[in-house]
């Protein structure tokens, strides 16, 4: 049987990052907050606010999405919110 792989916290963030995308419903924000402690709008304000002006990220009170557009760039979008990560 193979091992089990433990992730720090900070993996699990990215993982929920990575994951919460690709998916048509988002990360939810309230599940976020309530796992990792800091609300997600205020760890990722600045790269937030860019993506949405340029059409490529929805932000709610209770979810962050990426558009139709965003989706294309999934990967550099999840890049540059990790890049945030405190």
């Amino acid at each position: 049987m193979a091992g089990k792989e433990t992730l720090t916290m900070e993996q699990q963030m990215i993982e929920s990052i990575f994951l919460g995308l690709r998916t048509k419903e988002g990360i939810d924000l309230k599940r976020f907050e309530k796992k990792f402690g800091p609300v997600f709008s205020n760890i990722f304000s600045k790269p937030l606010k860019n993506l949405g002006l340029k059409g490529y990220l929805i932000l709610s009170d209770t979810f962050c999405k990426l558009t139709p557009s965003g989706m294309r760039f999934h990967d550099s979008i999840c890049d540059l919110l990790i890049g945030e990560m405190p």
